[in-house]
């Protein structure tokens, strides 16, 4: 089956290690440091660049509309 997968490009600034990779995680890793990202078995992106033919502001503007729009829910 497909599958749903992004790559991440991360270089720690302080020790990995089993005590402490949660907090690399949470604290650590960004939308930033997205190198691939592929869905349903599909590349999206690739080394940092969109595959799709879309306009990234308006996607961008519409998702910043929809949070506001979540937000206002709770």
């Amino acid at each position: 089956a497909p599958a749903d997968i992004i790559l991440i490009d991360y270089e720690p600034h302080t020790p990995l290690n089993e005590e402490n990779w949660i907090g690399h995680i949470v604290n650590g890793i960004s939308q930033a440091n997205v190198n691939t990202t592929i869905c349903a078995g599909e590349i999206l992106m690739w080394n940092g660049q969109l595959l799709l033919s879309v306009d990234e502001n308006e996607v961008r503007k519409r998702g910043c509309e929809l949070a506001k729009a979540l937000w206002e829910r709770f």
